[in-house]
């Protein structure tokens, strides 16, 4: 069993989504926050639900509007006879795997398929019913214990039902065919009644005087009144069968991850002869162990059963231990208020494992190397020093592109749909082209003609802010000693002066440039080195020349980030 479309209209934030999933047996769905990820597990849990009723308000409109329906239509790969041949077989329609699209009618060469439509009007009234376009003045009603075959069970914040036996739970789910649980009710559950009206033959002669004492009514016959321990309010069924850890301790009353991982496990058991396990937010209240052996689990149970698996997550470990081929980026289309997916080529796996933070922004800067990545750490530092909005508040993130890599690694996330910007050298050249990525809409923070990030700075910079750089260097690179530095600087360049603090000119600029990027020896090739070589640039940023290229690279990077 495998949902192969979903198709939701007018729901919550979501105007308009529809997306296949034909051949997915595990779907990650991720995107920031808003994006419509939990609200697309929301539809597909409400379409599919096994309870005869879900309430529904006004919010659950996308805008509030009740003029225009909610529809939501999940159109499922189902076996013969899974569902009543003679109730739904004129309903049912063809996945036409070539052009990975629906057909109303069902062809020998057409996967087999029922789309169930989830329909509430303004009414707030859910009617499900089996859906095909060419019965449409016949609508065919699917009850909930039709519904309840798809085996179809959400994990999220709210899981107590999840750890008992009543109908419509995952237990029950996975009991009912191997026994009848309405024998607990004779068993367990009529003796409690019995008790309670056991109970109730005791006196409670005083407690009746005190009320007699002191109430008295001339509206309402009052006499006579007793005292009795209500049956509701001690009210036992099925339900209240719960799992109890080996202390005697209510599952419902454990920490959140400790419920997560007990209430997927059960999910998982109750698909593995076929079913659909929901899961938003999967990394919620585990460590990053836990995470990555949920994961594998889940990654297993998916391959080697009958089912079909939605997560949504906002960790990197997630979709680190996923790789490229499960991942479905959801977005918000602001142009005409859509929510789209954009399918992760399983080509981009090594991308998608080293960088995966990118996957989760709606800007990325792809840095050359480590030392990009600390200055744009520097940028944000000074966007809050400045009071303006930091890179997160747009959804903008910088990514380490590995050297010749960045060019590969930008063309890839560009091609995702993100909006990428490169910050790189100019000293070296790049497959594909910079022109090539021009041409696919990257934009490229290049350095001068042949220049190095570093270069580049040593050139720009006011000679205050060389010597603030070099003293760090000193600190950090040299041990504090100087002597040691000033040697490295004569070795790489016989003219360097002595008195190269009160010399400002080429030479002693070029030098210390050359010096900061020796290989193996390098200054500033780590992140944190890179970030504090940044705050030192902002320490005199208004003092660069403005049409220096560093100064208009800065800048270029800000105004990019805030459009």
């Amino acid at each position: 069993m495998q949902i192969v479309e979903v198709d939701i209209k007018n729901f919550r934030g979501i105007k308009s989504f529809k997306q296949s999933f034909y051949n997915k047996k595990l779907v990650c769905l991720i995107g920031r926050g808003d994006s419509g990820k939990s609200t697309i597990l929301d539809a597909i849990a409400y379409a599919l639900s096994p309870n005869w009723n879900v309430p529904f308000n006004d919010n659950d409109f996308y805008n509030g509007d009740t003029s225009t329906p909610i529809t939501i239509d999940i159109s499922i790969m189902v076996p013969e006879n899974f569902l009543p041949e003679d109730k739904y077989g004129m309903y049912l329609r063809g996945w036409d795997t070539v052009n990975n699209e629906i057909r109303s009618e069902l062809k020998e060469e057409y996967e087999r398929i029922i789309t169930i439509r989830l329909e509430i009007a303004d009414d707030l009234e859910p009617h499900w019913y089996v859906y095909n376009e060419c019965q449409e003045e016949n609508k065919k009603d699917i009850n909930n214990k039709d519904r309840a075959r798809f085996n179809c069970f959400m994990v999220s914040d709210y899981l107590e039902k999840h750890f008992t036996w009543g109908s419509g739970t995952p237990l029950y789910a996975i009991s009912k065919g191997d026994m009848d649980l309405s024998e607990y009710n004779s068993k367990f559950i009529k003796p409690i009644r019995d008790a309670v009206n056991k109970i109730n033959e005791n006196d409670f002669s005083s407690l009746n005087k005190c009320f007699e004492d002191s109430i008295s009514s001339e509206l309402i016959h009052i006499a006579n009144t007793k005292t009795k321990l209500e049956a509701r309010d001690v009210h036992f069924s099925i339900n209240k069968l719960s799992l109890h850890d080996e202390n005697g301790i209510p599952y419902r009353l454990k920490g959140k991850g400790s419920k997560r991982l007990l209430s997927t496990s059960i999910q998982l058991a109750t698909v593995k002869d076929g079913g659909i396990t929901l899961i938003d937010e999967i990394e919620q209240g585990l460590e990053p162990d836990r995470i990555k052996k949920l994961v594998n689990l889940i990654k297993t149970t998916a391959q080697d059963s009958d089912s079909q698996i939605f997560i949504t997550t906002h960790s990197n470990n997630v979709i680190t231990e996923l790789g490229a081929e499960n991942i479905f980026i959801i977005r918000r289309n602001d142009s005409d208020c859509t929510v789209i997916a954009k399918e992760v080529p399983k080509e981009l796996t090594d991308i998608v494992r080293a960088c995966a933070e990118a996957f989760f922004a709606k800007k990325v800067i792809v840095c050359e190397g480590k030392t990009e990545v600390g200055i744009c750490r520097a940028i944000d530092n000074y966007l809050k020093a400045n009071n303006r909005h930091i890179m997160s508040y747009y959804g903008c993130i910088a990514i380490e592109g590995t050297g010749s890599n960045f060019a590969k690694r930008s063309q890839a996330i560009k091609n995702l749909g993100f909006e990428t910007l490169v910050l790189c050298d100019s000293d070296i050249g790049c497959t594909p082209s910079k022109e090539d990525l021009r041409n696919i809409g990257v934009i490229l923070c290049d350095c001068e003609e042949g220049n190095k990030i570093e270069t580049q700075i040593f050139k720009d910079i006011p000679y205050e802010a060389v010597k603030e750089i070099v003293q760090y260097a000193i600190e950090e690179r040299y041990n504090s000693d100087e002597s040691h530095f000033f040697d490295s600087a004569k070795a790489k360049n016989s003219e360097f002066p002595s008195d190269w603090k009160d010399n400002d000119c080429e030479l002693v600029r070029k030098t210390l440039a050359d010096i900061s990027t020796i290989k193996d020896k390098e200054w500033f090739k780590r992140i944190d080195r890179g970030e504090e070589l940044g705050n030192l640039i902002f320490k005199y940023f208004d003092n660069i020349n403005d049409e220096a290229c560093l100064k208009k690279q800065l800048n270029q990077i800000m105004r990019w980030i805030e459009s």
